[in-house]
């Protein structure tokens, strides 16, 4: 019928990948990483590569839901993109557009 280590196999993958994007996550919200890191790490992490950006930045200390949402619809990034999708000019303006809306 099912092969149970096919299954086990493959929930430990996706628990493997939960935990990255976890680890991820709190490295954001401690301040460990800047916007411009979550972006470079993006690069290299296919893993990272495949998360919403919305969750990402809005983990950054500072960084509002409400905030996050208004400088992504200033600089033209939908809130269901994932990191890799997201163009160089455009992370290159967020920044300035996270200062405009913040609290």
């Amino acid at each position: 019928m099912f092969e149970t280590d096919a299954y086990s196999s493959l929930f430990e993958r996706i628990a493997a990948v939960r935990a990255h994007r976890v680890s991820f996550l709190s490295e954001v919200s401690s301040g460990a990483l800047t916007l411009a890191d979550v972006f470079e790490r993006a690069e290299g992490d296919h893993v990272i590569a495949s998360m919403k950006v919305l969750p990402a930045i809005e983990n950054l200390p500072d960084a509002g839901k409400v905030q996050t949402r208004r400088a992504f619809e200033a600089v033209g990034i939908p809130e269901d993109a994932h990191l890799a999708a997201v163009a160089p000019d455009v992370i290159e303006a967020l920044p300035a557009a996270m200062a405009r809306h913040a609290r």
